[in-house]
């Protein structure tokens, strides 16, 4: 049995408008166990969060921190993968960033990494990494934070990292209308091909 295209298109609709509100959710999945937050552990999101009690997957590299009851108290996004490809001296340094819910940066934690432990210690001791707390996404984008000496290589990485990572949590915020502006178009114009299908096919013939 022949199936004419038009009749498909309904359901076409829909498979779109399901696509695209799971593809973007930002409430998605169960609350997570330390063990699987991946690259960090509670006790890091903790030093961040004092009342964290478990994580929530928000979006791919991110997850909502959850207090004992279970309400949100902020975000932590991964700097990795999106990272990866910055390196300090020996490779990349990974961070923890913590967002709190008036999207203000909360605190940066750096990582397991494979940086010398010396360069590590100037890093730390430095206040680098504090730099940015209080400040807003856009405000610690823009911050000038200068590397620290001795440590040059690392906290350049340890900057760009943290500038990559922010800046894209931080347009992706301001953005999320995009998808909801491209499924309109989609519908429109899928809801133009039905009616231009359904009128040929309603046209009669002429003799």
């Amino acid at each position: 049995m022949k199936i004419k295209f038009y009749k498909l298109i309904p359901a076409i609709i829909l498979f779109f408008m399901f696509t695209v509100q799971s593809g973007y959710s930002i409430e998605s999945g169960l609350p997570l166990s330390a063990d699987e937050l991946t690259g960090a552990s509670m006790e890091q999101v903790k030093s961040i969060f004092p009342d964290a009690h478990s994580v929530q997957i928000a979006d791919t590299s991110a997850y909502w921190v959850l207090n004992p009851e279970q309400k949100k108290i902020g975000r932590v996004l991964l700097t990795s993968p999106w990272a990866d490809k910055i390196v300090g001296f020996s490779g990349a340094v990974p961070l923890l960033i913590g967002v709190d819910l008036n999207e203000n940066i909360a605190g940066v934690v750096l990582l397991e990494n494979r940086e010398s432990p010396e360069y590590v210690d100037r890093v730390l001791n430095s206040g680098l990494l504090s730099q940015w707390t209080g400040l807003s996404e856009g405000d610690a984008v823009k911050k000038s934070v200068d590397a620290v000496s001795g440590a040059t290589f690392t906290s350049k990485a340890v900057i760009r990292s943290f500038q990559k990572r922010v800046s894209m949590d931080s347009q992706s915020s301001s953005g999320s209308v995009v998808p909801w502006i491209i499924l309109l178009g989609i519908v429109v114009l899928i809801g133009f091909l039905y009616y231009f299908f359904k009128q040929r096919k309603n046209k009669k013939p002429l003799i």
